[in-house]
């Protein structure tokens, strides 16, 4: 018993089947049921995992680093890492190999995620092991160069993405045979892929690879149209401009799409072509029946990602029409599949767009909850959280927490920007208008024309139209009113935003509505601190303890649904206390 506890101590928990890979021993099971009745030192759960309590593990393994010696140990790593590995847990396998010390394991492991698109590989959690391989290591293999460049490009450093392209290109002039085509595949494939490589030809692009798949016999890498977003237009790329073609070049290049895309080209023209008559407010009947279409299709051996972004279009659908229940249907019917499929990816932007349902009609807990799993935006910016960012600005504008609102705004703004992601530059300039109208800046007008503007030059109506009551406040402000020039576009728009808000009244309204009561010390605290007072100041002003002031405060800041004194101030002057 002693020596399998020793063994399976040197991983944080564990299974049976990792139990046994790391110790070879198949009786691990009855010692395991006779250690839970000696004591209470290890635990089960109702999964199956295993735990020992934190101090008798940490006690085993340093008596097993004195018994067994380093390479033992390192051997007792190493299978842990083939566990791992097997069960396509490649951060736990890579954490065990570092231990081991089995740097070729590393490698291989990195080399393998390169053949992934950014969807379904795991670049930005492995991107301490890419940055710890030398240059020299990387150019001597294509998907190395690949995969670091497509890392980059996630990473917001363009000028280092473009670099391995560059370097990859230089190893692809001097290699023959296979090594030259699996060099060249993966230029392709970046050409196409690489965000800061946008869309503006991409289409001569596309129609150069099929004399490389046919005529070269070279194979395209598997490419993620949508990014598992539940979007196609505003997935893996941005096709604003595409849309103004829709209906043309859906007819013209579909074909060749599918073809070059195999599978992950199933569905894709009526999926995304349903998608873009939606964003214009298109006709109903043909919008659903186009995705209905490419739904189907997709079912025939296509990508589960894209009848997401079918399922995601038709629940938005359904809650323009104010079938909250459609919607939610829609949505937790195909979360089965995905669960199914053990598909995290797209579970975590599923989890996203029911949070997003949930704010249409204020559901606090659900709210709450998802925030607890959200991206954290203080730690480095990772592209493809894009569509969980402006979930969690949502949610702070539900909160009354503007100010972080604001500021995560200014970091998507700036890769929308950096990488012209048209549609994204819209959606945050309408949601910085509503966050600079409840901060009570002068400019929030500005703002909101600007995103007015850039979406009629697509005849986007629902990126506005969907934050129904909480931008119909700004679109009614007169002088607003006064500045849009009236046509069919505007008139469509105030139409399908009104009726948003009047479906969904408490949609992104601050979660404190009525007043709370405030004694008259509280009142006064909130008052001075308005004036920029400290604690210590307000004591003194107040003929009070400091320790009352910070008590008076905190009670405060939990009546206001705040964390801080800055967003407590603007609350109450919301709520018109100050």
């Amino acid at each position: 018993m002693t020596q399998l506890l020793m063994q399976v101590s040197f991983v944080d928990e564990f299974t049976l089947p990792l139990a046994e890979m790391i110790s070879g021993n198949k009786d691990a099971y009855r010692i395991f049921e006779e250690a839970k009745e000696i004591g209470n030192f290890i635990e089960e759960s109702e999964d199956g995992v295993y735990v020992i309590r934190p101090l008798l593990r940490t006690a085993l393994q340093k008596r097993a680093h004195r018994e067994y010696g380093s390479e033992r140990c390192r051997e007792i790593y190493c299978n842990a890492g083939l566990f791992y590995e097997m069960q396509d847990d490649v951060i736990n396998a890579l954490t065990m190999y570092e231990k081991s010390e089995k740097r070729e394991r590393i490698k291989e492991i990195l080399i393998r995620n390169a053949r992934k698109n950014p969807g379904n590989g795991h670049y930005f959690e492995l991107r301490k092991y890419y940055f710890s391989m030398s240059d020299e290591e990387i150019r001597k293999d294509a998907l190395l160069m690949a995969g670091m460049s497509m890392l980059y490009s996630m990473l917001l450093q363009p000028d280092k993405s473009d670099y391995w392209y560059k370097q990859l290109e230089e190893y692809e002039k001097h290699q023959t045979g296979g090594t030259k085509r699996e060099a060249r595949s993966r230029l392709a494939y970046l050409d196409i892929a690489l965000a800061q490589k946008g869309t503006h030809n991409i289409l001569d692009i596309i129609k150069k690879i099929p004399p490389l798949l046919f005529d070269k016999g070279i194979s395209l890498p598997e490419f993620s149209v949508t990014s598992n977003l539940p979007s196609i237009m505003n997935g893996g790329k941005d096709f604003c401009e595409w849309s103004k073609r829709d209906k043309e070049l859906g007819a013209s290049i579909g074909k060749l799409l599918a073809l070059v895309l195999g599978a992950y080209g199933k569905g894709l023209v009526n999926i995304a072509v349903g998608e873009s008559q939606y964003e214009k407010g298109g006709d109903t009947y043909e919008i659903m029946s186009m995705l209905n279409k490419g739904t189907m299709e997709t079912q025939a051996g296509g990508k589960i990602e894209m009848a997401f972004a079918a399922a995601g279009i038709q629940a938005r659908l359904n809650m323009i029409y104010g079938d909250e229940e459609a919607a939610w249907s829609i949505l937790e019917s195909f979360e089965e599949r995905v669960r199914e499929e053990n598909d995290k990816a797209i579970l975590i932007n599923l989890n996203a767009m029911k949070c997003r349902l949930a704010l249409y009609t204020g559901k606090k807990e659900q709210i709450l909850a998802w925030m607890k799993a959200a991206p954290q935006e203080e730690a480095e910016f990772y592209i493809l959280d894009r569509y969980r960012y402006l979930t969690k600005v949502r949610c702070y504008l539900f909160k009354g927490e503007y100010l972080r609102a604001l500021s995560l705004l200014e970091k998507v703004q700036y890769y929308a920007t950096l990488y012209e992601r048209n549609y994204i530059n819209i959606e945050v300039r309408i949601l910085t208008a509503i966050t600079k109208y409840r901060l009570r800046e002068e400019n929030w007008r500005e703002t909101l024309l600007e995103g007015i503007t850039l979406a009629q030059g697509y005849h986007f109506l629902r990126v506005i139209s969907e934050e129904g009551a909480a931008v119909w406040e700004l679109l009614d402000d007169k002088r607003v009113r006064k500045s849009l020039e009236k046509c069919e576009y505007i008139d469509s728009l105030y139409m399908e935003t009104r009726k948003m808000a009047n479906q969904f009244p408490r949609y992104l309204a601050a979660e404190i509505n009525n007043p709370p009561e405030f004694s008259e010390n509280a009142l006064k605290i909130l008052q001075l601190q308005a004036k920029g007072f400290t604690s210590k100041e307000i004591a003194l002003t107040l003929k009070i303890k400091e320790e009352t002031v910070r008590y008076h405060s905190r009670q405060n800041y939990k009546k206001l649904g705040v964390s801080g004194k800055t967003d407590a101030v603007l609350a109450a002057r919301n709520l018109k206390l100050l």
